[in-house]
């Protein structure tokens, strides 16, 4: 009988100490590109005073212990296979799968690890990738698989994915500093890596309240009269995507990066709400394992329906352009800091000339990771927008945190809650000083095996409450959406 036996497979004696092992495996592979090589030549005096300990280490070590009653055939040949796993030995996996393969109480954990040692040696990348993620996800305990997974997604040029895992990777408590530096090897050369990425993504949306709209029959009492409020809630269903390309080229870690974007929704059942936003920008910067900084002019031109006009055709709404200041520090292997400064210029169209002006964004942020299935995030944001009339004016302080995590069933989480607090600079016409409560949750869920094409989707639930002294600008709404999403 097949079954993930994870009282084998676990044992801690499969640990990130033995990387060194699996690092020359990866980086003496003759199909890497020079990339990967420059790793190799930089690990070389790394590495060389310790493999031969490792080597005899593991002469020493049992691979996988188990009770005398258990020492049968099967579990002998399992220490063979296991040993090859943690060699990254293709030829004996290939000699002791087949034989493993007819044996009775197989783990099917090795079975697959073992193809997927074998799809990895023979450039099968996608098939490799695959069968890590499958195996992860059932048991994202063990280091030196997510080590193997994470060199793979570096071999297939997957740079942004194959980062994560090593970042969650060097996370972990009792590295050693070999183990750091194999690693921060990895990262390093990844902030080098000249490459074209791609991104895309759509998902299905379904909006209750579209415009942001009060409840139907908000009045508003004043000293001159009662006023109700013109608009309703509006419903809207229809596709939100985006598509991006750039390219980047770097030189002894600095670099200069040209994206350009698309954004947009599609309402089929309510056309006036459809949009569509392009934007380029230019970075230039400096970054490595550990640091980096970044200036990135942009300009954007968005697109909406003039809802003045019975016609659902997109026209010229608001063009912007600016400039932002990005820059993150790793300050230990589990807490990053992350920073940006925006400043830009908003310009709409005559019909809403009014809202013109400069707008400011300064965000701080910190990003921790204990370990490699979990990590947390927090930050706070400080925006001024400037305006023609003071009561288009404001200035928002807002603060968010969220919780991601992996779990041993093959699903992933991710959480988040944010507060804002929105103040306008005048009155309206109403004589009334806006000043807003803004509230916020976020919900995803996905499951690592479920996924075609390499995309895996994703279940989120948003929620979006204003509660403020305006009653005709307070709205509360939550909506569902899945999401499809490749970056490559």
């Amino acid at each position: 009988m097949k079954r993930y036996n994870t009282n084998k497979i676990i044992r801690e004696v499969l640990c990130i100490t033995l990387f060194p092992l699996s690092v020359t495996s990866v980086l003496a592979d003759t199909s890497l590109q020079k990339e990967e090589q420059a790793i190799l030549k930089k690990q070389d005096t790394l590495l060389n005073h310790t493999i031969k300990e490792v080597k005899d280490s593991l002469k020493n070590t049992d691979v996988v212990s188990f009770d005398s009653s258990q020492q049968t055939a099967t579990s002998e040949l399992e220490n063979k296979l296991m040993e090859a796993i943690r060699n990254k030995d293709g030829n004996s996996l290939s000699k002791f799968l087949s034989i493993y393969k007819n044996t009775q109480n197989q783990d099917l954990s090795i079975i697959e690890w073992g193809t997927a040692i074998i799809a990895e040696e023979k450039n099968d990348l996608k098939t490799a990738i695959q069968l890590y993620r499958k195996i992860n996800s059932a048991l994202p305990n063990i280091r030196l698989l997510r080590f193997h997974m994470a060199s793979a997604l570096f071999k297939d040029k997957q740079y942004e994915a194959a980062q994560f895992e090593f970042e969650k990777l060097r996370s972990e408590e009792s590295l050693s500093e070999i183990d750091k530096m194999v690693l921060t090897s990895y990262l390093e050369e990844i902030s080098k890596v000249d490459q074209w990425f791609f991104d895309s993504g759509i998902s299905y949306v379904y909006d209750p309240n579209i415009n942001n709209s009060p409840n139907k029959g908000t009045t508003l009492n004043t000293d001159v009269g009662s006023f109700s409020s013109s608009s309703e809630p509006e419903t809207a269903s229809g596709l939100s995507y985006s598509l991006g390309i750039g390219k980047k080229w770097s030189k002894n870690n600095y670099y200069i990066s040209p994206y350009l974007s698309l954004n947009g929704s599609y309402y089929w059942d309510n056309h006036k709400q459809n949009n569509l936003t392009s934007e380029l920008t230019i970075g230039l910067g400096y970054n490595d394992a550990k640091k980096g900084l970044e200036l990135a002019p942009f300009f954007s031109n968005n697109l909406s329906v003039n809802k003045d006009k019975s016609t659902s055709r997109l026209d010229q709404y608001m063009k912007n352009y600016g400039s932002t200041i990005n820059g993150y520090y790793w300050i230990n292997e589990k807490l990053k800091y992350n920073s940006s400064l925006t400043i830009s210029r908003n310009e709409y169209i005559d019909t809403y000339k009014h809202l013109n002006g400069n707008q400011y964004s300064l965000d701080n942020s910190l990003f921790y990771l204990p370990n490699q299935k979990t990590y947390f995030f927090g930050g706070i944001n400080y925006s001024l927008k400037n305006a023609r009339d003071a009561d288009d004016e404001y200035k928002r302080v807002s603060t968010r945190i969220g919780w991601g995590q992996t779990w041993g069933i093959g699903l992933s989480t991710q959480w988040s809650l944010s507060y804002g607090v929105k103040s306008f600079k005048g009155t309206d016409f109403l004589n009334i000083k806006r000043k807003d409560k803004e509230y916020g949750s976020n919900f995803s869920i996905w499951h690592r095996n479920i996924h075609f094409m390499g995309i895996t989707p994703k279940l989120t639930w948003n929620y979006r409450k204003v509660d403020g002294n305006h009653p005709f600008y307070n709205y509360d709404k939550s909506n569902i959406y899945i999401n499809l999403s490749k970056t490559f």
